[in-house]
């Protein structure tokens, strides 16, 4: 069964351990979309990751442009959300899929001010599956 998969991670990038292990995450699960946040640095490094898979993409832009990636502008095929506060289009990312994929950076627990966890957070909440990749590329898994 095809799935639709929500990816978090942070401005300043993945690691390169992280990008491995999302490529492997994304080639081994049957998936129909990729919904991401539409932000330089790990959103952007995702929708290129899909896209290169054939990937369908769904952009659930931000309000403000200062860190937006603009990843309509990568080739393949996309859907574009309106466009939200951070925070409100992180809650949507989660729930118009059935598994999160994060990608955290600085912190290897939960950061309370932190956009990626609180996305996390919002994804247990929702008892959606969610798949952390932690810098050095192991994967854990909740729910």
């Amino acid at each position: 069964m095809s799935k639709n998969i929500g990816f978090t991670g942070t401005r300043k990038g993945m690691t390169k351990a992280q990008e491995r292990s999302l490529k492997f995450l994304l080639d081994i699960f049957d998936v129909k979309s990729l919904h991401h946040g539409d932000c330089i640095g790990a959103d952007k490094t995702a929708a290129r990751l899909a896209k290169d898979a054939g990937i369908y993409v769904v952009i659930h832009p931000p309000k403000e442009d200062k860190y937006r990636a603009f990843t309509h502008l990568l080739r393949g095929e996309y859907e574009t959300r309106p466009e939200r506060s951070y925070l409100e289009r992180n809650r949507d990312i989660v729930e118009e899929t059935s598994l999160l994929i994060a990608t955290p950076i600085l912190q290897e627990k939960d950061a309370p001010r932190s956009e990626t966890w609180f996305t996390i957070r919002h994804a247990k909440a929702l008892r959606r599956s969610t798949m952390i990749i932690w810098p050095d590329g192991k994967i854990g898994v909740n729910g």
